[in-house]
């Protein structure tokens, strides 16, 4: 069986390694990338079900590395986290934000229609 791939990207090795175990328990394969970079190589490797991403990170934030995807044509669906409220990153089709903190559920309930579409 084909288990659901997501990839995380963040610049904070704790929450990497808590989402990484969050998308395993729901029985994804997680990889992770460390920085906006990172995750354009891994999005070359292979297909992902969903990206989740923080939205500021040094060198490339969350927004910059969606323009990124779009110019590479990636049509990943993305998660942006965000801990800053009233935040201007508008949600488009495909790209939904989730407030921090959040809760391990809500972070599950955001995920599930990516994750079901592909098992």
């Amino acid at each position: 069986m084909n288990r659901p791939k997501v990839l995380i990207v963040d610049d904070d090795d704790v929450l990497l390694s808590t989402l990484q175990q969050v998308c395993e328990s729901m029985g994804c394969d997680a990889e992770i990338a460390a920085s906006g970079n990172e995750a354009l190589v891994k999005l070359k490797e292979k297909p992902f079900a969903v990206l989740i991403s923080d939205v500021r990170m040094p060198q490339m934030d969350g927004p910059t590395l969606m323009k990124n995807m779009k110019k590479e044509g990636f049509t990943v669906p993305v998660i942006l986290m965000t801990g800053y409220s009233g935040n201007s990153i508008p949600e488009s089709e495909g790209v939904l934000i989730l407030e921090k903190p959040f809760s391990r559920q809500q972070m599950q309930d955001m995920m599930r229609p990516f994750i079901s579409n592909n098992t």
